[in-house]
């Protein structure tokens, strides 16, 4: 059987899509010298972007062939899916000249793309009742 998204799937899809190219080529940029005490703002960044990220792949996921899963499966695949594309990421950033791969990164990627998710399935079970 293949595989047939509805248009609104596509629109849901290219937005995951295009989001991925905005961090990749934010990731390439040189690092700009954090201030004092400002470390702390990069992993609330890192949350925030790949809890966005999360809500982003939920939605595509629940468009998809997914859709026959609970909301909770979403959330986790959509959640790993989070977080494998901020490995991938760090590890492009390895490559940066005044970047380099953190660890801490990753950890913050995995706990922004877990609330994300949570947020995302929160909402949805609402929206079904």
């Amino acid at each position: 059987m293949p595989f047939n998204l509805h248009r609104s799937a596509w629109w849901r899809w290219g937005l995951v899509a295009v989001y991925a190219v905005a961090i990749f080529v934010q990731s390439a940029l040189p690092s700009v010298v954090s201030p004092p005490g400002g470390m702390g703002l990069d992993k609330v960044a890192h949350m925030g972007a790949y809890g966005l990220m999360a809500v982003l792949l939920c939605r595509a996921l629940a468009a998809s062939p997914m859709a026959k899963r609970s909301p909770w499966q979403i959330a986790v695949v959509a959640m790993l899916l989070a977080t494998l594309y901020g490995v991938s990421d760090e590890l492009h950033q390895a490559l940066v000249p005044r970047r380099c791969a953190d660890v801490g990164d990753v950890l913050a990627d995995l706990v922004g793309s877990a609330v994300g998710a949570a947020i995302w399935v929160r909402r949805h079970l609402k929206s079904e009742t």
